[in-house]
C-alpha cells in the first residue's frame, strides 16, 4: 500500500526540482545533503506519465523508518541483510538521520548478487511481493517498451527481459528469469555511464552467455 502511494511522487520531476532551485544532474552530488522531506510535495502533480522522483522514493524509506519498531536500518539488517548473510555495507543517511533509499548503499559485488538472487529465489522476499515489484507498473517516458515496476526498472534485450536496479556511475544489479548479472562501474555523474554498460550487456555480455 505504502509503496503503491509513494509510486505517485514520481511524476512531474523537473517541475519539482527546478521549483527549488536543483536540477536532475545535482541530485547525483546532493542526495545525502537535500532535505528532501521538506520539499514542497504538494505542488506534485501526478498525471500518468511517469518520471523518477529521487523525493518520492526518499519519502518512502524515511515514512518505513518512522512506522516500524526501532526503525528502517535494524529491519532491514534482520529481515533482509542478515538472512542474506550480508554484513559489510554502509547505508548513507537522510538529514533527518534515516537510511537514505534513494541510492549510495555501499557493498561488494557478490552482496549485491546476494540482493538480486533474492528475487529470483523467492524465499527471503515473499513470492507475493516479487511479483508485484517484478512487473511493468508504468511504460517508462521516451523509451519504448520499457517499464517501470516498484523501485525496479524493466527492459529487453533481444528476446531476454530483465529486471534492474541502476545506480550512479553505471553500477547495475541485472536480475533474469534464470540468473542474475552485477555490473561494477566507476563512471560517476558521466553522461556515457549507463549507456555504456547497456552497450556491453547487449553487444557483449549476453551473447556469450546465451
Amino acid at each position: 500500500m505504502i509503496a503503491r502511494q509513494t509510486g505517485q511522487f514520481y511524476g512531474q520531476t523537473n517541475q519539482c526540482l527546478q521549483q527549488n532551485g536543483l536540477t536532475l544532474t545535482d541530485t547525483e552530488y546532493t542526495l545525502p545533503e537535500v532535505d528532501w522531506l521538506n520539499l514542497p510535495v504538494d505542488t506534485i502533480k501526478y498525471h500518468g506519465q511517469w518520471h523518477y522522483f529521487t523525493a518520492g522514493v526518499m519519502l518512502l524509506g524515511s515514512t518505513l523508518d518512522k512506522i516500524i519498531p526501532g526503525g528502517l536500518e535494524k529491519y532491514a539488517d534482520k529481515v533482509l541483510f542478515a538472512p542474506l548473510q550480508i554484513t559489510n555495507y554502509k547505508w548513507q543517511y537522510t538529514p533527518q538521520h534515516a537510511p537514505n533509499t534513494a541510492g549510495g548503499i555501499r557493498m561488494n559485488s557478490l552482496d549485491f548478487a546476494k540482493f538480486g538472487l533474492a528475487y529470483v529465489n523467492k524465499k527471503i522476499i515473499p513470492a507475493s511481493w516479487v511479483e508485484k515489484s517484478l512487473s511493468h507498473q508504468l511504460p517508462i517516458t521516451g523509451r519504448e517498451n520499457e517499464f517501470y515496476g516498484y523501485l525496479f526498472w524493466n527492459k529487453k534485450y533481444g528476446k531476454y527481459e530483465t529486471y534492474y536496479c541502476s545506480g550512479n556511475g553505471g553500477n547495475k544489479i541485472y536480475i533474469f528469469k534464470d540468473m542474475v548479472i552485477v555490473i561494477t562501474a566507476n563512471a560517476y555523474n558521466m553522461p556515457y555511464a549507463h549507456g555504456q554498460v547497456d552497450k556491453m550487456m547487449g553487444e557483449f555480455i549476453l551473447p556469450a552467455i546465451y
